[in-house]
C-alpha cells in the first residue's frame, strides 16, 4: 500500500472513532436513549463468485457485529447505524482476499441556545464502487467516509425574516488516491409567507484541497465551490409536499477550468392515503462523491436553518472530479396490514468536468415483503437496469436481478434467513458478462427492533 493509502486508512478508522464516540457522548439523560446491538453469521454459496464469463463457484462467511441508537431530547438529538463486517472465502480463489468493511450513517444535533445556536455533526463511511468499467466485486470496491461538522446560528429578524448563518468542517477519506478536506460556509435569508410556506436566498461556499493531487481520479489540487440559490418549501392540507431549489454554481479550480452550471432540485410527495405515498424527484446540479455521500445520512435538522433543500441518491462512484448529475426518479410506497411494496423508476446521467467516465443510466426497482405473522416475514425484490459508459472506449451494461427470501424468529432475539438469487448481467465487453445464482443463509442476533442484521456491503 503506498504512503497515501495508510494515511488515508488510518484517516478513516480515526474519523470513524471519533464520530461513534461523539454521537454516543451529551448532556442528555440516558433513559432517554433507546439503544439495539446484534451479531450475525452468513454462509453464502454463489455459481459464479468471481462474475466472469466463466463461471467459479465458490463459497465465502461473513461475520457481522452492529449497533443502532437514538437518543432524542431538548439538548440532543441523535440518529446512528454502525456496523462492521469480516468476509472470508472457505475456498482460495486467485485475486480474492478475505476483507473487511464499514458501515457508519449517523448525525448529531445539539441545541445549545434553544432556536439559536445548535451544533452539527453528520458521518457516513461505506464501501463504492473504485472503477465503473468493471463488475462489482469485493476486489472493486473500497472504503470511503465523509465526515461534516459545525455550527449553526439563527437571528429571529422579525416575526416573518430569519438570517442565519453556519459554518463546516468536511473531510473525504479513502484507502486510496483522492482524500480531501473542506472548509464551507453559508448564509440565508428565510421569509415565512404564510405558515406552512417559507422562501429562502442562499450562498454557500467551500474551499477544498486535495493533498494528494495529480492522480488520474485527482487531476486538481484545489477547489472553491459558490453556489447561489432560491428556494421554496410548503406543506397543503398535511398530504402534499413541494421543496424546489433554483440557482447556479460556479467551481473555480486550481490546475483546471472553470465549471458554471445550474442548479436545479425539485421534490414533490403526495401522500395518497395514510399507508401511501407518491413522490416524484428532480435533479440537475454540480456535484462530487463527498456531496453525494452525505445526501444518505438519516439527520436531524435544526428547525430554524431554513427548509430543507430536495435531494439526489448517492452517487456509487469514487472520483475527485466534479461532474454534472442530472436525475430523475419516480417512486410509489405502500404500506397496510403488514405487507409493504414499492416500486421506483429512476434516469441518472453524469458528465465529468476532466475524468473520460461520462454515464447514462436508466433502471428500476420493485421490493415486496409480507408479516406472514408475528414470526415470518416473506420478502422478495426484482431490478433492472441499463448503463451506457461514454469513454472513448464506449460500454454499455444491462442487468437484471431477482432475490426472494424468508425470515424466521427461532426466539424473541434469535432470527434465521435463508434467500435465493440471480443476477444476469449483459456487457458490450465480452469479458463483462456473466450470470451468478446465489443462495444464502443468516443467523442473526439482535437485542430488539432498531437494529437488523444484514449485509451492507
Amino acid at each position: 500500500m503506498t504512503v497515501a493509502g495508510r494515511d488515508s486508512a488510518r484517516s478513516f478508522g480515526t474519523w470513524c472513532a471519533v464520530v461513534l464516540l461523539g454521537m454516543g457522548v451529551g448532556g442528555a439523560p440516558a433513559v432517554a436513549a433507546d439503544f439495539d446491538a446484534g451479531a450475525g453469521y452468513i454462509l453464502t454459496h454463489d455459481s459464479n463468485i468471481t462474475r466472469t464469463p466463466d463461471p467459479r463457484a465458490g463459497q465465502t462467511q461473513t461475520v457481522i457485529g452492529g449497533l443502532a441508537y437514538v437518543d432524542r431530547t431538548i439538548e440532543l438529538q441523535t440518529q446512528l447505524l454502525a456496523q462492521a463486517e469480516r468476509l472470508e472465502y472457505l475456498k482460495e480463489i486467485p485475486n480474492f482476499n478475505p476483507s473487511n468493511a464499514y458501515y457508519v450513517n449517523g448525525a448529531a444535533l445539539w441545541t445549545i441556545a434553544p432556536q439559536q445556536f445548535f451544533w452539527i455533526a453528520q458521518d457516513v463511511a461505506r464501501e463504492v464502487l473504485v472503477d465503473p468499467l468493471q463488475n462489482n466485486v469485493p476486489s472493486n470496491r473500497d472504503q470511503t467516509n465523509s465526515l461534516s461538522t459545525g455550527p449553526d446560528f439563527t437571528i429571529h429578524l422579525t416575526t416573518t425574516d430569519t438570517a442565519a448563518l453556519g459554518g463546516r468542517y468536511g473531510r473525504f477519506d479513502i484507502r486510496g488516491p483522492g482524500d480531501n478536506q473542506r472548509y464551507s460556509g453559508y448564509a440565508r435569508w428565510l421569509r415565512q409567507l404564510a405558515p406552512p410556506r417559507t422562501l429562502s436566498l442562499n450562498y454557500e461556499a467551500a474551499h477544498i484541497s486535495f493533498p494528494d493531487a495529480g492522480s488520474v481520479l485527482v487531476p486538481y489540487s484545489k477547489v472553491f465551490r459558490q453556489d447561489w440559490f432560491g428556494t421554496f418549501d410548503a406543506r397543503f392540507a398535511s398530504t402534499n409536499t413541494v421543496t424546489i431549489d433554483a440557482g447556479s454554481t460556479y467551481v473555480t479550480r486550481s490546475g483546471g477550468e472553470d465549471v458554471r452550471g445550474g442548479l436545479t432540485r425539485i421534490m414533490l410527495a403526495r401522500r395518497i392515503t395514510p399507508q401511501s405515498t407518491l413522490r416524484l424527484s428532480l435533479a440537475n446540479q454540480i456535484s462530487d462523491t463527498y456531496l453525494d455521500q452525505l445526501r444518505e445520512v438519516t439527520s436531524p435538522t435544526v428547525p430554524t436553518e431554513g427548509p430543507p433543500t430536495a435531494s439526489a441518491s448517492a452517487t456509487d462512484l469514487i472520483a475527485g472530479d466534479v461532474y454534472k448529475s442530472r436525475r430523475r426518479e419516480l417512486s410509489y410506497v405502500n404500506s397496510a396490514a403488514g405487507m409493504r411494496y414499492g416500486v421506483r423508476a429512476y434516469i441518472r446521467d453524469i458528465d465529468f468536468s476532466q475524468l473520460d467516465l461520462d454515464q447514462e443510466e436508466r433502471g428500476w426497482q420493485i421490493d415486496w415483503s409480507w408479516l406472514y405473522s408475528n414470526e415470518t416475514l416473506l420478502y422478495a425484490n426484482t431490478g433492472y437496469f441499463k448503463r451506457n459508459i461514454l469513454s472513448a472506449t464506449p460500454q454499455e451494461d444491462r442487468e437484471k436481478s431477482l432475490t426472494v427470501g424468508v425470515t424466521v424468529k427461532v426466539s424473541r432475539n434469535i432470527s434465521l434467513t435463508a434467500e435465493g438469487g440471480r443476477i444476469e448481467r449483459e456487457s458490450s465487453t465480452s469479458n463483462r458478462s456473466f450470470v451468478d445464482t446465489r443462495a444464502m443463509l443468516l443467523l442473526g442476533y439482535s437485542t430488539g427492533p432498531l437494529y437488523t442484521v444484514k449485509s451492507r456491503r
